[in-house]
């Protein structure tokens, strides 16, 4: 019921953006500090400690107030990311790029394929699968995608650093394997250039389940957020490769998670994460949110 009545409030652009515009004008003089510590008691029923961090979650915290100092947010950016990157990995590990628009009027809609993904590059969870153009809604995507473009996403969770970027539209190649299954997640956490975890999402779309293993792939008593598969999942072709190119990305980077794709032993590089969940998802057991904390060096 909920879900219907946001997709019908879509058909309402005005109403949409008078929304908008009444929360973001509220958020920007909330000041950082206070609107994540509110945040992290939300999810985590304490509030953080802003003036030592020892977590993970309370350091993710710290980087999202400071990030607006580094050159973190180049590589946030979902379109620049692939300008920065592409020197040292090259362009064959990105989904292929049919168009970067301003404005939704630029797209010219005969001349996409009939599967695509279509997302902004300046926020998280700003994107849209199409899976058949014939039967796509593109009245409402499009809905979703200009009220995404006016969005300040850095406003929201205290992720300053992505108020740098300035809002663009990207759309790419959907990434299947077989059709009508969910492509494995591969998300691999590494802290200063060095990867210590996998992380493996599976049935995003119906039953999200989540897995962590280590780099020999050996299943860890961790969970973060969602429970575990019970499935047996096994290792993925050339993870050895992926390994490698977590390495050669992450070494300029205090933190980042490396989000990937694996293919039948082809590998994609989807985006770059440097906020796991903005530092709001629950870890168990707690032992973990420590020991994640103490390879986050301040």
């Amino acid at each position: 019921m909920i879900l219907k009545l946001k997709r019908f409030l879509y058909y309402f652009p005005k109403l949409i953006k008078t929304y908008d515009l009444i929360a973001l004008s509220i958020l920007k003089i909330i000041p950082v500090k206070f609107l994540v510590s509110f945040q992290f008691f939300f999810h985590h029923f304490k509030f953080p400690n802003l003036k030592n961090p020892i977590t993970f979650n309370e350091k993710i915290q710290m980087m999202k107030i400071d990030s607006y100092k580094n050159e973190n947010y180049k590589y946030m950016d979902k379109i620049n990311a692939k300008k920065e990157l592409s020197p040292l990995i090259g362009n064959d590990v990105f989904p292929k790029v049919f168009g970067i628009y301003n404005s939704t009027k630029d797209i010219k809609i005969i001349d996409l394929p009939n599967k695509f993904v279509i997302k902004t590059n300046h926020g998280s969870g700003f994107n849209i699968i199409c899976q058949n153009k014939s039967i796509f809604d593109f009245k409402f995507a499009f809905a979703k995608i200009n009220r995404w473009l006016n969005i300040d996403y850095g406003l929201y969770y205290g992720e300053k650093a992505y108020s740098l970027i300035n809002p663009k539209i990207l759309i790419e190649e959907f990434i299947e394997d077989k059709p009508g299954d969910s492509l494995i997640d591969y998300k691999i956490h590494c802290f200063n250039g060095v990867p210590k975890l996998i992380q493996v999402d599976v049935d995003r779309y119906s039953n999200h389940k989540r897995n962590f293993y280590d780099l020999k792939w050996n299943l860890l008593d961790l969970t973060i957020k969602y429970k575990k598969s019970k499935r047996k999942i096994g290792i993925p072709r050339n993870l050895d490769i992926m390994i490698q190119y977590s390495i050669l990305i992450s070494k300029i980077f205090k933190y980042v998670r490396i989000d990937m794709y694996n293919v039948k032993g082809k590998i994609y590089i989807g985006e770059l994460t440097f906020f796991h969940g903005s530092g709001y998802e629950s870890i168990f057991p707690k032992k973990y949110d420590n020991i994640l904390g103490d390879w986050l060096k301040n």
